[in-house]
């Protein structure tokens, strides 16, 4: 099997325990960051069938330990389900949703880097 090059723009870092993301501020979806970049990130999230969302986010919000940074604007590229069990009495399924940034304002990028712990030289 033949594999294939690298087609990632940016270094890929893997996230910290406790980091997650909120996609849009009316979302009642919260994810655990898997991994992020300059120009994205992946967050893991639970989903059932009754949990619907209202609509995909284009804003995205990261906390950690308290920190914040609201209102990064990006757009879904992926967002898959890899597990299914039963939990409870409802069925719950574990999504990976990827996401792109958009174009960032200077301030909102070197917050991003800042709270991400992104080296410059990276």
């Amino acid at each position: 099997m033949e594999k294939k090059p690298e087609r990632r723009k940016y270094k890929r870092y893997p996230a910290k325990e406790g980091v997650y993301a909120q996609p849009g501020p009316e979302s009642n979806i919260v994810g655990q960051i898997v991994d992020f970049s300059r120009g994205g990130l992946c967050f893991r999230y639970l989903f059932n069938a009754e949990q619907v969302e209202k609509r995909r986010g284009t804003l995205l919000s990261i906390r950690n330990n308290g920190v914040s940074i609201e209102m990064l604007p990006c757009k879904t590229v992926c967002d898959a389900g890899f597990t299914r069990a039963p939990c409870c009495t409802m069925d719950v399924e574990t999504r990976l949703r990827r996401v792109k940034f958009g174009p960032l304002s200077h301030n909102k990028a070197s917050q991003l880097e800042y709270f991400l712990g992104i080296n410059k030289d990276n």
